[in-house]
């Protein structure tokens, strides 16, 4: 468990914590984090909770997280990420755990990943919601 929430670390700073086999759990939301520094985290083979929230991650950094295959859990509220990267989370078949809070995430998108990923919780930011589809 490593929980570095809102200090100062960075996207070089990450390459350090590849050597860490073991490492279960880290906690980055809220720093300078982005798509350079998830290539880093890929290399971190335990890893099964991650928590990007509130740092600069986009669906670049997305295409990379998915060949995290032993992630559980991600967080990846408050971050660039669109439905565009978001679909490409649906290869990772240990996912159990999605939080998502973005602007930039259509409701529809969020029944897609709903359907797709059906033994998934997907927790969505209340603050954030997309508009829920009128009704006629």
């Amino acid at each position: 468990y490593l929980n570095l929430r809102r200090t100062r670390i960075d996207n070089d700073c990450l390459a350090h914590l590849k050597n860490m086999r073991k490492l279960k759990t880290l906690l980055l939301g809220s720093t300078r984090i982005g798509d350079d520094g998830v290539t880093h985290l890929t290399q971190i083979p335990s890893l099964e909770v991650l928590s990007l929230s509130n740092t600069h991650l986009t669906d670049d950094g997305l295409v990379q997280l998915a060949a995290c295959k032993h992630l559980r859990e991600l967080r990846i509220d408050h971050t660039a990420a669109t439905d565009v990267g978001l679909h490409r989370l649906q290869a990772m078949q240990n996912l159990r755990l999605l939080a998502l809070g973005s602007r930039n995430t259509p409701w529809e998108t969020v029944e897609s990943l709903r359907r797709t990923l059906p033994h998934r919780e997907i927790r969505m930011s209340s603050n954030t919601l997309p508009s829920l589809p009128t009704r006629p």
